[in-house]
């Protein structure tokens, strides 16, 4: 945080969603509320009370879930609130507490969703599940609120939302017609509250530490979605610059919005830009922001927040209404990729000292094999609506690649011999790992096409879990050794003729865009949002030389210099 010569304040965070914002604060309360202990001397009542306040927040997320798309991660989230609330220990742990120590039914829910809370950030702590501890801290207040007869948070003004950290709730209902932007001391671009503010179409920055104690409702903010800058305090002439920024942001939007079917070239060669998604919902934002296709399906939240494993039926019509709502454009599903940072609470799993070198991905899918198998057949049913590829996460030996090419044609005879029709369905792979990069002109004999997942990719390379602020300088996107097994893997590609994305989050990050269109890369799987800008940067390098590129990179030698080159 620096401080100019005005007194205002200067922040800088990680953005959630681009754009630029300037007005009062909207300070909101979050975590969980302070409760006073009372007593009281009818047990039963109170009971009753946080029963009838469980029912009504039950039948609330219902009408939520309602108009959610089933597949989405939204739907997901919102799916887990509800199994929370129907927790019967939750019921049973705060009806003991009323019971044994005489207080009321708002003191007892909240004091047992604490405990709650404390237990789940010590089993979760040092994994991405930690971050879902947020969603306890949402159902808590949702029940409270309806006990003390309180309501959402009512966004009547215009203005900076400010807060300690955005629930899922919050993000779901605010509206953008009055808040402008949303600034939050915690969080971060994976958390439920990410995911669902960014179709919000508002700036929003997350990481502003110690940013709640600065500010009121007279508090003047500023939001560079660009930067990541965060101003407290007014100041004329960042005020002026904010507005100057806006307006040529808005214009760009429109030009954007114009150039949603082109589909851009380079030294004329067209570029296909694909999206990355988690439901069916998504697939029609991607389009309206120029995607032309999916080259990422996530099915894990098709898994996630439920009781058992999807039908096969189940699956079927989410893989299919994917394809119907592509129109013929292309579609990428993977298989799902548990384990890691996303064990299922269902499924029975070993307890690994290091899950992200354990049984995760395919290794998971290939030792249950029932799983695989209702996965796989939902697939090929839903492959007669039009065309899809599959793509198998975690791949690291050409072992793995035929015994999957074995049990789907296993599975294509069963279908057939039942009735079914299927269609044609491509096969390909993640490179995520080093021995699937070093092995790749073997894996591709037996594949249609690769997809680089460059976020696993370059922790398995550079042996640093990416998760650890500790160690972002090595898990950093500029490292020349990660750059130039990438640019392997391209090149074996293109030498056998095979179709070859990147899906990690490097391919929406335009200081890259030229580097990796020089190593022969034409398929960019990303975020929708970052779809417009990234066409933009190809539209720029007509003229760029890429061989003078390509000899600078092969003399860099450090992340550093690497930096210094793309961002030239």
């Amino acid at each position: 945080m620096n401080e100019s010569e005005t007194g205002t304040k200067r922040y800088l965070g990680t953005v959630i969603h681009d754009g630029f914002a300037c007005g009062k604060a909207l300070p909101i309360a979050s975590g969980f509320p302070t409760v006073s202990e009372t007593r009281s001397d009818f047990p039963d009542r109170e009971i009753n009370r946080l029963k009838q306040a469980l029912d009504q927040a039950i039948s609330d997320l219902d009408q939520t879930l309602h108009g959610l798309d089933p597949g989405s991660e939204s739907h997901a989230i919102f799916s887990s609130h509800l199994v929370m609330l129907k927790d019967k220990v939750l019921l049973g742990d705060a009806r003991r507490s009323i019971q044994a120590d005489h207080i009321t039914a708002d003191y007892a829910w909240i004091s047992v969703l604490k405990a709650y809370y404390e237990r789940w950030k010590q089993a979760a702590k040092g994994s991405s599940m930690e971050q879902r501890s947020s969603d306890i801290i949402d159902i808590a207040n949702r029940v409270y609120r309806i006990l003390i007869g309180s309501f959402e948070h009512d966004y009547t003004q215009e203005g900076i939302l400010v807060t300690e950290e955005l629930s899922a709730s919050d993000a779901l209902s605010l509206d953008p017609v009055f808040v402008k932007g949303v600034v939050s001391e915690k969080g971060n671009e994976t958390s439920h509250s990410a995911i669902l503010i960014r179709s919000k179409g508002i700036p929003v920055i997350f990481g502003i530490r110690d940013i709640c104690d600065t500010v009121d409702t007279e508090t003047w903010i500023a939001i560079n979605g660009e930067s990541g800058e965060v101003f407290v305090g007014y100041d004329a002439d960042i005020e002026s610059s904010i507005h100057e920024k806006k307006v040529l942001y808005d214009e760009q939007l429109k030009y954007y919005a114009s150039q949603v079917d082109s589909i851009p070239l380079y030294m004329d060669v067209p570029v296909h830009l694909l999206a990355n998604v988690s439901g069916v919902d998504q697939i029609h934002d991607a389009i309206r922001h120029g995607a032309q296709g999916v080259g990422l399906f996530r099915t894990e939240f098709l898994f996630l927040n439920r009781f058992q494993a999807p039908s096969e039926e189940e699956q079927f019509i989410s893989y299919r209404d994917a394809i119907v709502a592509l129109q013929g454009k292309k579609l990428v599903i993977r298989t799902a990729d548990f384990g890691g940072d996303k064990p299922i609470s269902y499924l029975q799993w070993e307890n690994e000292r290091n899950p992200f070198l354990g049984k995760r991905g395919i290794r998971y899918s290939l030792a249950e094999a029932s799983l695989l198998r209702t996965q796989m057949r939902a697939l090929l049913r839903a492959s007669s609506f039009g065309e899809v590829a599959v793509m198998f996460p975690m791949i690291a030996t050409l072992d793995e690649v035929v015994e999957l090419k074995e049990r789907l044609q296993l599975y294509l005879t069963e279908l057939k011999e039942e009735g079914f029709t299927c269609g044609e369905l491509s096969i390909g792979v993640m490179i995520e790992v080093p021995s699937a990069a070093l092995h790749i002109s073997e894996l591709l004999h037996e594949v249609d096409f690769v997809s680089i997942g460059t976020n696993d990719l370059i922790q398995y390379v550079m042996a640093a879990d990416r998760t650890l602020d500790t160690l972002s300088e090595l898990t950093s996107s500029f490292q020349p050794a990660v750059l130039k097994l990438i640019a392997q893997i391209i090149q074996a590609a293109k030498d056998q003729g095979k179709g070859v994305a990147i899906c990690g989050e490097m391919a929406g990050d335009v200081r890259f865009t030229a580097l990796l269109l020089a190593f022969g890369l034409r398929e960019f799987s990303m975020s929708a949002d970052r779809i417009p800008r990234v066409k933009e940067k190809i539209a720029s390098l007509a003229d760029r030389d890429p061989q003078s590129l390509l000899r600078s990179f092969t003399g860099c030698r450090t992340a550093a210099e690497v930096k210094i080159l793309l961002d030239q």
